[in-house]
């Protein structure tokens, strides 16, 4: 997985997916990277309990947020993150609804703004962690909902695996390195 942004550059789009026009340059672009993480060896984890964490979207508001919006928090242990979920059940929240699975989801507490579902979440070494789904507040403390990108994975691989050799072939182009 990649997450790049070269110069804030943005497309209006007419609410279907858009590609840009390549990048046209006679040198090579350079990337700031100081820590070299664009080096790791993975591009993405599994969180770890309390570490920090970027949840990076964009939020319906254009016109408040019109490159996106980031926020920033720390990931629950999961006995913190079944106790939040009990809280919200009897404070009658429809979060408290959706049963907590640890090996699918973490819970997190920062911001996330109506529309930033299917964002990215980061760790500090620019590995994505997760996908937003929902979020909602406890007592004015935020809460946001993530599918661990581990779980992602599982799925897609196992899907993958079931394709014919020839649908596989496909795909293969596209994922080399990234499923094996």
């Amino acid at each position: 997985f990649y997450l790049g942004i070269i110069d804030n550059q943005r497309i209006i789009d007419n609410g279907l997916a858009n590609y840009p026009s390549p990048v046209q340059t006679s040198t090579p672009l350079k990337f700031y990277d100081p820590d070299l993480r664009g080096n790791s060896a993975q591009t993405w984890a599994d969180p770890v309990d309390h570490e920090i964490i970027y949840a990076l979207g964009f939020p319906q508001d254009r016109l408040k947020y019109p490159n996106g919006a980031v926020s920033v928090g720390r990931v629950y242990s999961k006995l913190e993150a079944e106790k939040i979920i009990e809280s919200l059940k009897l404070k009658n929240d429809p979060e408290g609804l959706i049963p907590y699975v640890h090996d699918i989801e973490f819970i997190a507490n920062t911001t996330a703004i109506a529309g930033m579902s299917g964002g990215g979440v980061f760790n500090t070494n620019g590995q994505l962690l997760g996908i937003m789904v929902r979020a909602t507040t406890l007592d004015s403390v935020p809460i946001l909902r993530v599918v661990r990108l581990k779980y992602i994975k599982t799925k897609l691989l196992n899907f993958y695996q079931q394709l014919t050799i020839t649908n596989q072939n496909k795909f293969r182009p596209f994922i080399s390195g990234e499923l094996n």
